[in-house]
């Protein structure tokens, strides 16, 4: 009895390991918000995860029908990526697109 209890923690320890190992950074929140309307603009925006990640190619922070409002080179600080905006934007609306790479090696979008 006990056998089939030993058995059956081990096969569901080595079941959920490769499972963890395998997964992927996650988004956890941006700031500003997705869809957030603003009194002012922000000078920055922050892309948070549940985990480290590093910068990857094809990040923009755009004005919708117009050129880039980035302000310098995205970088990322641990679990939070940071793209800088140009001051003084006016009013309108604006896209954001990040892009990152996951401790596993893995890129990740939104």
């Amino acid at each position: 009895m006990w056998r089939a209890c030993v058995i059956a923690v081990v096969l569901g320890t080595a079941l959920a390991a490769p499972a963890a190992a395998g997964a992927h950074t996650n988004l956890v929140r941006t700031e500003p918000a997705d869809r957030a309307v603003l009194a002012r603009a922000p000078g920055r925006v922050l892309v948070a995860f549940d985990d480290d990640v590093r910068v990857a190619p094809g990040n923009a922070a755009i004005r919708n029908g117009g050129g880039s409002i980035l302000a310098g080179k995205p970088h990322a600080r641990g679990k939070t990526l940071v793209l800088p905006l140009q001051r003084g934007l006016g009013e309108g609306d604006y896209s954001v697109r990040w892009s990152v790479v996951s401790d596993d090696g893995h890129i990740v979008q939104g």
